[in-house]
Parts: C-alpha cells; structure tokens; sequence
C-alpha cells in the first residue's frame, strides 16, 4: 500500500552525500586515470599491434591520438574479457581483479599519454594477485609505456 504522506513521516529522510571531486583515481602526475569505453578505442589500441602477453594477462597499449589527448595527457584504460575465460561469474571476477591491479598500478607506473588494454585469461582468476601485478609491469617495461 503506498504512503500518500511527507517522506519524514514515512520514515525516508534525504540522504546527504558528500561532494565528490572525481569517480577517477588521479596519477602521481595529477592526470586523470580514464577509463576506455567505447569499442572503436579498442579496436585504435588492437591495431596498433603492439601487445605483451603474459601467463595472467594480455596488454595492449598504443600512444593517444592527438585529438582525443585524456585530461592533461593522462592514461587511460580499458579492461575486457572473452567468454573463453568461463561463465558471467568467472568473467565478472576476472574484470574486477583487472580492474583492481590497474588501477593500483598505472597511476604510478604508467607513461602519460598512453592507452592502455587489459584482457583477460584463464589464467587471470588463478594467478595470484602479486604475480598479476608483476605481469602488468613487466608489459608496461616491454611495451615502451612503463614511467621512467
């Protein structure tokens, strides 16, 4: 039955929320860390054909076009993972944990000015977190993208 009362009698009080400056993690430079949404940023960074590929992740990177530069020529990055990995659950767990160690990982490490793409595999539910983030760094030295 629906209260035809003020939300305070009810019981809902408005919920105060504090401002947030950003839903983006900033890097040591200040730049914005974005993400990649879009599938033709994808397809940009696959055809650059640079990719480093390790027993946890596959990375990809390609240098922003000068057009589309990220706030203060920041990083961004782009997570993706195949149904080849396993079901939605297993795909969903792998994301996040790439989600995770990128953003843990590139705000310090990672060249501006670059786009970047995390795929998943098999391997990436079971590598331990540690040896994940290892894989991305090895990829960001290998690659050219890793800050110096």
């Amino acid at each position: 039955m629906r209260a035809n009362k003020p939300w305070e009698v009810v019981g809902f009080y408005p919920v105060v929320v504090p401002e947030v400056v950003s839903g983006y993690p900033r890097d040591c430079s200040g730049a914005m860390i974005e993400r990649l949404r879009n599938r033709r940023q994808f397809l940009r960074i696959a055809s650059a054909n640079r990719k480093w590929v390790t027993a946890g992740i596959v990375l990809q990177a390609a240098p922003q076009p000068l057009d589309d530069r990220a706030v203060k020529n920041g990083t961004r990055y782009g997570v993706t993972v195949s149904k080849r990995v396993g079901n939605a659950v297993e795909r969903n767990r792998a994301r996040r944990r790439l989600r995770a160690i990128a953003e843990e990982i590139l705000p310090h490490s990672a060249s501006t000015g670059y786009d970047i793409v995390l795929i998943g595999r098999k391997e990436t539910l079971r590598r331990n977190y540690l040896a994940l983030g290892e894989d991305l760094k090895t990829g960001l030295e290998k690659l050219g993208a890793l800050r110096k």
